[in-house]
């Protein structure tokens, strides 16, 4: 009998799906499994989710990998999550709220409040807007007594690797450090709480997990969780990271001047830097990364891939109709701008604008609509590159290493890349935040050498290749002025309709 292989396992819960990658030490790919998740909107605004759906769907995907390869023994198990999120936990780490989704926008006022009084410590301490205690801050005010039973908040990451280990006292409970800005009461340069924040912010210091760090070892699969997935007892599980931050590392963003584009649900853009950089101007954040001394200057929107999905429901058709249809039309979409942020604009954090269409006519058609879609967050990750520019002068930008869901259309990628005027090299499939989680976990558990390079070897990361047209690169150049004018200048009605909405709406909804 031959010998096992052996492997790293790394989860991803996204929004839409739970993913999961079994990846051999060299980086070669064994297998992968998905489970579609749900999530909560009742009211508009609202987006929650049961925790126990993640803890199904991890074990469902652990179960499959599995029963379908017998022969690889599990060396250590990662875990990537959508970020921005909150779980409130009690003493025996038993979830007392929902995991409340990082696109909920009930705690924008919060944030608002907390912004317009310590924005910028805020934004110099965390390098980006916060997005937990906000939560946490509206969670107290409208019930009191939840406090009572409060002991710990989390990441749904962080809820994962606790259950997955088997604590079962809150006080074990962690929050990785590529995501504890979020919680917005963190000194990335300290790499610890701020407690006074915390406390100023209305997030009692009490409640904040202790800080770890991506590449360690913090738990070991129970004997119950082992029992339920078809894994055995005992391996090493891995503090885990944020789902954007994880498929930027799997993508070699290690190196500065490396450009990662994440097209999924939402879409990152993610420039890696070798210094802590914030940006005054709040336009874009910068995240921890899962490598030593390393940051990603960030943009995001929480509206891509949401966006797309909406407009295939609305038109009853499919993507692949949607994108036939989006190339046959010219650049600029005839005329039709879209302002994709349907649920808010974070980069810079503006949450009362929405969706819009500007420009259509009776002879418009699903093509339009959907290129004028991929074409505005085009716009958007142009902004984004200014800024970078600006911020690191001194990093050359390479070209972009393209990863999700949405790196798989050829269109999409081919307008970002007219745009901005860089070179967007789709990366294969498997190069997504569950390989990161992986990446990562073989790391923690020392099975994978930190200084190698064979996961970020080409014939990993390559894929289809997508070089600008210059002639097209300058069509698009007034375009996207106009596209960014365009947006300011909707900002006031968008302020004023939101304040609209908002004294017609009870509290709490």
């Amino acid at each position: 009998m031959s010998a096992p292989i052996p492997a790293v396992l790394g989860l991803d819960l996204g929004t839409q799906s739970t993913k999961a990658s079994l990846v051999a030490l060299d980086g070669h790919t064994l297998g992968t499994h998905a489970v579609a998740v749900d999530f909560e909107r009742p009211q508009p605004g609202w987006g929650e989710q049961s925790p126990h759906v993640l803890i199904e769907s991890a074990l469902a995907c652990m179960g499959a990998l599995a029963a379908q390869h017998a022969t690889v023994e599990v060396v250590a198990i990662g875990i990537a999550a959508q970020m921005g999120g909150a779980i409130g936990l009690d003493a025996d780490f038993v979830p007392v709220t929902p995991h409340e989704m990082w696109l909920d926008t009930r705690a924008d006022g919060d944030r608002q409040e907390l912004l317009a009084t310590f924005g910028p410590e805020i934004i110099a301490k965390n390098g980006i807007i916060p997005f937990v205690a906000p939560r946490v801050r509206r969670w107290l005010r409208l019930d009191p007594a939840l406090g009572d039973r409060l002991a710990k908040v989390v990441a749904p990451g962080s809820y994962l690797v606790g259950r997955l280990a088997g604590m079962n006292d809150a006080a074990s409970a962690i929050c990785d450090r590529t995501q504890a800005n979020l919680f917005g009461c963190f000194d990335v340069v300290k790499n610890a709480w701020d407690d006074d924040l915390a406390e100023r912010s209305g997030l009692p210091p009490a409640l904040l997990p202790h800080i770890a760090d991506a590449l360690d070892i913090v738990g070991f699969l129970s004997d119950e969780m082992a029992g339920r997935c078809g894994l055995p007892a005992g391996i090493p599980i891995a503090a885990g990271l944020g789902d954007g931050t994880s498929g930027w590392f799997a993508a070699g963003g290690v190196e500065p001047g490396v450009c990662i584009d994440t097209s999924g649900s939402s879409a990152h853009f993610a420039v890696t830097i070798d210094r802590f950089v914030t940006d005054p101007a709040g336009l874009l954040s910068c995240m921890p990364s899962a490598a030593p001394g390393r940051f990603y200057l960030l943009g995001f929107t929480t509206s891509t891939g949401l966006t797309h999905r909406w407009l295939r429901q609305v038109f009853d058709t499919s993507y692949e109709a949607l994108e036939q249809q989006a190339g046959q039309v010219p650049p600029g979409a005839n005329g039709v701008f879209a302002v994709p942020h349907f649920n808010g604009r974070v980069s810079p954090f503006e949450t009362s604008i929405k969706g819009a269409f500007i420009g259509f006519d009776d002879r418009t058609g699903p093509g339009e609509f959907y290129r004028a879609l991929l074409e505005a967050s085009a716009f958007e990750l142009e902004g984004w590159l200014k800024a970078a520019r600006r911020l690191a002068p001194g990093v050359a930008l390479a070209n972009v290493v393209n990863v999700g869901g949405g790196a798989q259309n050829a269109l999409w990628n081919q307008i970002k890349a007219n745009v901005t005027g860089l070179t967007f090299g789709t990366a294969r499939d498997e190069v997504n935040a569950a390989r990161g989680a992986a990446l990562a976990a073989g790391i923690a558990a020392g099975v994978i050498d930190r200084t190698g390079h064979d996961w970020f070897a080409p014939d990993y990361l390559g894929g289809r290749t997508s070089v600008p047209d210059a002639a097209t690169y300058g069509t698009y150049r007034p375009l996207a002025e106009s596209y960014d004018a365009l947006v300011e200048e909707l900002v006031p009605i968008y302020r004023r309709l939101a304040s609209l909405r908002q004294s017609q709406r009870p509290e709490g909804q």
